[in-house]
């Protein structure tokens, strides 16, 4: 999504995104950047973000479609700091792609956060 946000304003699109990562000393665009450009309406973070929402909609469902899983997890920072907005519209979004709309998998927000990968990783290690 960075890099959308980078090519967009190559294009001339404006957004404090940058000015916002900066400000906090980040070297990237963390969950809590992305929610306070979205706090102060910045309209190029809306769209991409609108954008991820659709994409990971059809992506999850394709998912489900070829594995026929029970349940989906979503997690990372993003995942954990927008539950209880965007990932209900990526639920949303997910039934006009779905095969089997009457039995749509469960869908979990992970309790981890972004430490989640490394606490997995971690526990592999012996």
């Amino acid at each position: 999504m960075q890099a959308k946000v980078e090519r967009e304003m190559k294009k001339g699109r404006k957004t404090d995104l940058f000015k916002i990562m900066e400000k906090h000393g980040k070297p990237n665009l963390t969950s809590a950047i992305w929610s306070h450009a979205l706090d102060h309406d910045d309209k190029l973070a809306t769209q991409v973000l609108d954008r991820a929402v659709k994409a990971l909609s059809a992506g999850i469902a394709s998912a489900v479609n070829l594995l026929d899983v029970e349940a989906v997890v979503i997690g990372g920072g993003m995942g954990v700091r927008f539950a209880d907005s965007l990932v209900l519209e990526i639920v949303d979004g997910m039934p006009k792609y779905l095969l089997n709309k009457d039995n749509p998998p469960a869908i979990k927000v992970a309790g981890l956060g972004d430490e989640g990968g490394v606490i997995g990783a971690s526990l592999l290690v012996s």
